[in-house]
């Protein structure tokens, strides 16, 4: 009778144990995907994708999981993708990321879901689990581009200027950074940026921004202000006018 109370006694125990094993488990963890967009560039939308973890592969759906194998750290890795939103207007462009999280931070019971979130802002992704920060790092870039970089020179017209124009593959400069030199007596030398198909100069000129555009092998430039007409370019070199191209 005494082992018998005794086994009785120890039921709860077992019990229990085998509760715990059942509900979580030290080699493997449940995940699923989230994304958030916040300030997408204009004209442009952008995505995760191809978002591997463990060396598993994790879509975008919030409806089904997967299953992972975990390890001391785990690694991870995944793409940006900024896609113009009117088709074929522009070369998509991609961002890679990769990192490492503790094994730690997949705390879900075995047949929870750890939520994996990545908030996107223009292209910089912000990375949970588990609402816990996870440090990215960007490992690079491929493709895209804008469909206007090169150097555009200004057909002349009855005004006589002679304008050239630097979009991206600048020496010294930004993928995205734009040089302007006009020539009519005087030199300016003017600087800025594009995004999309809008031009920004730097604020101590006192310029409008600019619209660009294609018409088949030109360049339409269009300044932002009543009474503006679109100017074309071709394609031609940098002039000596405002010195060597780049800094």
């Amino acid at each position: 009778m005494k082992k018998l109370l005794l086994f009785i006694a120890a039921l709860p125990i077992i019990f229990a144990a085998s509760c715990s094993k059942d509900e979580t488990t030290s080699n493997t963890a449940k995940v699923r995907l989230w994304q958030e967009e916040e300030n997408e560039p204009e004209h442009f939308g952008v995505s995760v994708t191809d978002f591997t973890i463990a060396g598993t592969k994790v879509n975008v759906d919030l409806m089904t999981n997967k299953e992972i194998t975990l390890t001391d750290n785990v690694p991870f890795t995944f793409n940006i993708k900024k896609a113009s939103i009117f088709i074929g207007e522009y070369p998509d462009e991609i961002y890679s990321y990769s990192g490492t999280v503790d094994r730690a931070i997949f705390t879900a019971t075995k047949n929870n879901s750890n939520d994996i979130q990545v908030d996107i802002d223009n292209v910089t992704p912000t990375m949970t689990i588990n609402r816990k920060p996870v440090a990215v790092t960007l490992t690079g870039s491929t493709g895209g581009g804008s469909p206007y970089t090169g150097i555009w020179v200004r057909e002349l017209g009855a005004s006589g200027d002679e304008t050239d124009l630097a979009i991206g593959n600048i020496p010294g400069e930004a993928a995205n950074r734009v040089w302007m030199c006009e020539y009519k007596g005087q030199v300016g030398l003017y600087k800025g940026t594009i995004s999309g198909s809008t031009i920004t100069f730097d604020a101590q000129y006192g310029l409008p921004t600019y619209t660009v555009s294609k018409d088949g092998d030109k360049l339409m430039l269009q300044g932002n202000i009543t009474g503006s007409l679109a100017t074309p370019y071709s394609k031609g070199s940098w002039t000596a006018h405002c010195g060597t191209l780049g800094n």
